[in-house]
């Protein structure tokens, strides 16, 4: 009976020297610091087309080439009677226009791709346009040669001319290659240095499809 109870003593004593074991052990865990990330260790960067894009819409400005141009020209009107010009019926109003166009790309066009594993920027150009079509209104010059009180001439009539004598100027640029080669060349020549000068871009290379 005596052997009995020493061994339910030792097995009780065992128990209660574990328990008290587990709860040091466990609040010993909870107090240890979480282990923070080894130094040097840096994020990935990867480069997408919407960077490229905030990068690129900072040289809306740059990449208009702007162009002088002096233009004249006669608006005339008259009446007719079977298709022949009734005599001191004509007008004739002589016009000359100083203006300047802006010329280049819709940057909002330009299609982007990205190779960031060879870090390779892929550019797409939209064709050149006309940005816009500004006259020097101090240096337009209208004057009546003809007046005819028979015929009258209307201010949508002189608009109208004024506005083809703008167009024409437009035309002439937009069929000379050589012009049209000086803005993409610009243009590729802007973008290029945009994007060699911006952090998230400086070190890929830019290549024109």
């Amino acid at each position: 009976m005596r052997k009995l109870l020493f061994w339910i003593l030792v097995a009780a004593a065992a128990a209660i020297g574990a328990l008290a074991l587990g709860l040091v052990w466990g609040h010993h865990l909870a107090e240890a610091p979480v282990p923070e990330p080894a130094m040097g260790v840096v994020e990935t960067f990867v480069l997408d087309d919407r960077t490229v894009l905030a990068v690129l819409s900072e040289a809306s400005d740059l990449v208009t080439i702007r162009e002088s141009y002096i233009t004249d020209g006669h608006l005339t009107s008259h009446k007719d009677l079977w298709g022949v010009t009734i005599p001191f019926t004509t007008d004739d109003t002589y016009v000359a226009l100083h203006g300047t166009i802006g010329y280049g790309i819709d940057l909002s066009r330009v299609t982007v791709e990205v190779d960031d594993r060879h870090q390779i920027i892929y550019l797409a150009l939209p064709a050149p346009q006309v940005i816009f079509n500004e006259l020097e209104e101090g240096d337009t010059v209208s004057e009546v040669l003809h007046d005819s009180r028979l015929t009258e001439t209307t201010m949508e009539e002189y608009t109208a001319f004024v506005d083809g004598l703008k167009r024409e100027q437009e035309t002439l640029l937009m069929n000379d290659p050589a012009f049209r080669t000086r803005v993409t060349e610009q243009t590729q020549d802007v973008l290029t240095e945009l994007l060699h000068k911006a952090d998230p871009t400086a070190a890929y290379v830019v290549i024109y499809r």
